[in-house]
């Protein structure tokens, strides 16, 4: 399966893969996941939490995708730092991710996943509206800082 943990060596391409989405609809600033302290080491992150993990989307030994989860509070997890290469998009990898984020985060015991996203990344929030996120009217407490961001969803899952 071509979707796997983050290793450290995974760390400059996925930070780069974030940046560069981000900087392309203008979002390269604080409040953003464009300036998070730990965007240049993601896998030594997702290390020191607990019920939180971040996966990678991988062909030919070439990392094309991100995201991951984290939690909110016992029931409810976050979404986090979903997105892929530019080059590669439109072809069912984020789907596959989010599945995979999703069973993952299941299995760890959460019943909800939460995302921020921002309305000037449509394409996105589409997508999430079309895999069975709702909006939500303000954000979850959380401690993530992304103030820029606009849209808030959440998804139930199914028991």
């Amino acid at each position: 399966m071509p979707i796997r943990l983050i290793k450290a060596s995974d760390n400059h391409v996925i930070a780069r893969i974030i940046r560069q989405s981000l900087k392309a609809v203008g979002l390269d600033q604080p409040g953003t996941a464009y300036s998070d302290p730990q965007l240049d080491n993601l896998y030594e992150y997702y290390q020191g939490l607990s019920n939180a993990a971040y996966f990678v989307y991988e062909e030919d030994n070439k990392v094309l995708a991100g995201a991951g989860f984290g939690p909110v509070d016992a029931s409810i997890c976050e979404l986090q730092k979903c997105y892929v290469d530019a080059s590669y998009r439109r072809q069912g990898i984020a789907k596959l991710l989010l599945m995979h984020v999703e069973s993952a985060a299941k299995e760890s015991g959460y019943q909800s996943l939460y995302l921020e996203s921002s309305s000037l990344l449509k394409e996105a929030v589409y997508f999430y509206q079309s895999i069975g996120f709702r909006r939500l009217e303000q954000a979850l407490p959380n401690d993530q800082n992304h103030h820029l961001m606009d849209v808030w969803m959440i998804k139930e899952f199914k028991k």
